[in-house]
């Protein structure tokens, strides 16, 4: 009825459908993500609708109930009909989404570059409204000092410590001059307190802001859409040059998570390539999304057609980089190192592109894998620092270049540019700021990985380090631990073995402290210019001690000179000259 309403009064007047009703006597109609006065039931007389559609629409929700915990228990409520959902249902998940879009929260976004390329940028809703398009901005700054902050102290902690303020463009004088005006009026006094950070920042020259024209505002391709003119240009100011485009290519992904036929597959990745080399972009890499498991070695001829034609229509397309991944980690090395020199071969167009892998840590070979690729002609590997990544992680930045640089040569003469002397401390910050620990026995950067607990080792080592170590700590950035601590050991002996063997045998783990407190007892003694060797006493009956003779010693060599005839003497004396002796002596051997 009310859609035939509204079809009459538009062949009547002029009118435009606004879609539901949002506001209503100027109250808000959907301020809440349920209807409390609305009661869901499984078996309701409303019609079905399809259930795909509002699986899909749930599932969603509940991925976004990560983020707003404001949306868990109406999202919790929905999912109980995913198996027979009826209008009603799928009216109560519209209803959710409406509230989502209608938060009335800006949008701000920050972009930090380092020399010419970008290297953090976010873009993220408010916590909170804000009342004017100053409180926004000035909001939006405040992210981006705290943003600053950081990368400044990463910075120092690589030693290149930033002396002048860290410069942040805005398009907003209003906002910039609230940041410099202490004064609190009518603009700011309602802003909260922890976005005041920011002039606090701005006073203590850690940042400055400066004002920039909004047609050069780079951070505007993070916040809003734009003609492609501003796109092409606002993406490549940053050095945003690559775009990394992928799809499903293995059959049971085809099958239960794309539901599409290899032929939508091939014309859907073509068409992205295409798009994205429409838009300006000349750098497009292409992942075939689970490569790993297309079966290329025996069996299946035709997924190994598949793969080749699929990779032949996105280099056609414009394509420059193919990105080969075992999305799942289920290959082993040479079953891997078959299929770069499967697609290296049988691949049109192959030769003007760059061939990429990506291997995943599920069975632990992603090492091997990225390394046996690029023996079969791969000239890039995607790896992390420290392996991090999803479920078991990816191929370790850390050992697939220490294996290039130690076995470099029987793979082909391969090698990076990588300055490996900043790989400990590129480890140890991605440890601290992601939280993430390090297990003990990880290769290259793991806190054992140059311990060495047995004896024969340590035997080994102590005549020569080249007998268990293929690689210096050195070459990773792993400082000597008494050069760090400014310890001049060089060119000296200390006889330090056996008292560390005899701490090792009563601790499990010597620490530094340890070392440094061995180290420091030896290093640390005073040179011996006279030592007290001992004292001689005589005494007689009636007296008291009739001398006392310091014997000093100039060659640190102790004397003893305690004589018969002294004990004799001190059988016969009384008490508090025995006493005294004694108390002398013993001062002596001391």
């Amino acid at each position: 009825m009310i859609k035939e309403f509204k079809q009459g009064m538009k062949q009547s007047f002029e009118m435009t459908d606004m879609g539901l009703l949002k506001y209503f006597l100027g109250l808000e109609n959907e301020a809440t993500p349920m209807n409390c006065n609305e009661k869901l039931m499984l078996n309701d007389e409303a019609y079905k609708v399809n259930e795909e559609q509002f699986r899909s629409l749930v599932g969603g929700l509940i991925y976004l109930t990560h983020t707003r915990s404001d949306l868990a228990y109406a999202v919790s409520l929905i999912t109980r009909f995913m198996q027979s959902p009826s209008k009603i249902h799928m009216g109560a998940a519209k209803r959710i989404l409406r509230y989502v879009a209608n938060d009335r929260k800006s949008l701000s976004a920050y972009l930090f570059s380092l020399g010419s390329g970008a290297v953090a940028w976010s873009s993220k809703k408010h916590h909170t409204v804000a009342l004017s398009s100053t409180e926004a901005e000035y909001i939006s700054a405040t992210a981006a000092t705290c943003e600053a902050i950081w990368l400044r102290r990463i910075l120092q902690d690589l030693g290149f410590e930033q002396k002048e303020s860290t410069t942040i463009y805005c398009d907003n004088k209003s906002a910039i001059n609230l940041s410099k005006n202490p004064v609190m009026h009518s603009r700011s006094k309602h802003i909260e307190l922890k976005h005041h950070f920011f002039r606090e920042m701005v006073m203590q020259k850690q940042v400055s802001l400066e004002y920039c024209s909004t047609h050069s505002q780079l951070a505007d391709v993070l916040t809003k859409s734009l003609c492609r003119e501003k796109f092409v240009y606002f993406r490549y100011q940053p050095g945003v040059m690559e775009i990394h485009l992928f799809i499903a290519t293995s059959e049971i992904h085809m099958k239960y998570k794309l539901k599409m036929s290899k032929e939508q597959v091939v014309e859907k990745a073509r068409s992205m390539v295409a798009y994205a080399r429409s838009l300006g972009c000349d750098d497009v890499e292409f992942s075939p999304e689970d490569a790993g498991r297309i079966d290329l070695c025996y069996v299946n001829k035709s997924e190994r057609e598949f793969l080749n034609e699929i990779l032949g229509e996105v280099i056609k397309a414009g394509a420059t980089t193919l990105n080969i991944p075992d999305t799942v980690g289920y290959n082993w090395p040479r079953e891997f190192g078959h299929l770069i020199a499967d697609i290296k071969s049988n691949t049109p167009g192959i030769e003007n592109v760059i061939i990429s892998t990506h291997c995943q840590n599920d069975l632990g070979l992603s090492t091997a894998n990225t390394l046996e690729g690029a023996y079969n002609g791969a000239r890039q590997s995607e790896v992390t620092i420290n392996g991090i990544g999803e479920r078991a992680g990816n191929a370790s930045l850390e050992e697939v270049v220490m294996t290039l640089k130690c076995k470099g040569e029987l793979l082909g003469g391969l090698y990076t540019g990588i300055n490996t002397r900043h790989i400990v401390m590129a480890s140890k910050m991605v440890e601290e700021y992601s939280g993430l620990q390090v297990q003990p026995y990880k290769a290259i950067v793991g806190a054992n990985a140059f311990a060495h607990e047995s004896g024969i080792h340590q035997d080994g080592m102590l005549k020569n380090k080249s007998n268990y170590e293929i690689m210096s700590p050195e070459d990773i950035g792993l400082l000597d631990l008494m050069n760090l601590l400014g310890f001049d050991i060089d060119g000296r002996e200390l006889n330090l073995f056996w008292r560390f063997k005899s701490v090792a045998e009563m601790k499990k783990v010597i620490t530094d402290d340890d070392q440094i407190a061995l180290v420091s007892d030896e290093v640390f003694q005073p040179k011996v210019v006279w030592k007290f060797g001992d004292v001689q006493a005589v005494a007689a009956a009636e007296s008291a001690v009739a001398s006392s003779q310091p014997i000093i010693s100039l060659d640190a060599a102790s004397s003893e000179s305690d004589s018969e005839d002294n004990h004799d003497d001190d059988s016969c004396s009384d008490g508090t000259n025995k006493g005294t002796h004694s108390l002398m002596k013993s001062n002596g051997q001391n």
